[in-house]
């Protein structure tokens, strides 16, 4: 997803892939801008920022190249792989198992509730390579391609997002090369990934819950989409709308240790907006 010829999916990935090396909140205040026409678009975004970041600094350099520049311009979709069904998000008790067998690692278990799995053409993938006391220290990250042999899907016929969709993902005896591992074995989440990677844009333009509805959307037609509540400047030498990049470079500069009421404050300066808690 190009604008003027720059990137608007991950903009805060290094320009040696590609990105902008803009501040993390670009990407935030993209998707919430996206968001107000379709949440569903705007997912592009976080998904991409997301897995993104994570590949650009823990993928070895050919799988960075390979698929940073496919996931900055909407080529490629990459999901994230960590839900499962009976510890939900729970790092510490993963069970999908990760087994060394020479170069390969082999792959058994399943996911679930995987946004956009079904649509995805890889999937930072989270497995046991330790045992199951080592907890999240036993966690290794992968980079999957979904086409590989041994991989399905199932999707669930959920109310509403069916364009994002969700699935689970089975995989039956995967063989993944040695080089498609995300840093070393066992530092899947000890890294401080995916924690710290990728959400900062999207957790700095996050407001507390606002039941009212937003009077510019009051009365709208359910099948019309209302005229957007901000302006967007112009397109600037970035390829990003100037207010929304001023916004971001000046949230970025902020001191360091503000309060997270502080935070707020800056960022009612932003266009506001709602995002989904959960990538």
């Amino acid at each position: 997803m190009l604008t003027g010829g720059e990137p608007m999916i991950a903009p805060e990935l290094p320009e040696a892939h590609g990105g902008l090396g803009l501040p993390s909140l670009a990407s935030g205040l993209i998707a919430e801008a996206i968001g107000y026409a379709d949440i569903n678009v705007s997912y592009l975004q976080i998904l991409g920022s997301l897995n993104g970041k994570i590949i650009a600094e823990y993928a070895n350099p050919d799988l960075a190249n390979h698929w940073i520049g496919r996931i900055i311009s909407g080529q490629s979709i990459v999901c994230i792989g960590l839900t499962e069904p009976r510890g939900g998000s729970d790092a510490a008790n993963l069970v999908l198992a990760a087994r060394r067998d020479g170069n390969n690692y082999i792959l058994k278990g399943e996911k679930s509730s995987i946004s956009m799995a079904d649509q995805a053409d890889a999937c930072v993938l989270f497995a046991r390579t330790g045992k199951p006391e080592d907890g999240a220290r036993g966690v290794s990250a992968f980079l999957v391609p979904m086409n590989t042999p041994g991989i399905t899907t199932q999707r669930y016929r959920d109310l509403g997002s069916h364009a994002i969709g969700r699935c689970s993902i089975f995989f039956d005896d995967v063989a993944v090369p040695l080089e498609n591992r995300l840093a070393a074995e066992g530092a899947g989440f000890v890294q401080g990934f995916p924690r710290d990677a990728g959400g900062e844009g999207t957790a700095a333009v996050r407001r507390p819950s606002r039941p009212e509805v937003p009077p510019e959307f009051a009365g709208a037609h359910p099948f019309e989409a209302p005229e957007p509540p901000v302006e967007v400047g112009e397109v600037g030498e970035t390829g990003l709308p100037g207010d929304l990049l001023d916004a971001a470079v000046a949230l970025d500069q902020e001191p360091a240790g503000r309060s997270d009421a502080d935070a707020r404050q800056v960022g009612d300066q932003a266009p506001a907006g709602a995002l989904s808690e959960e990538a």
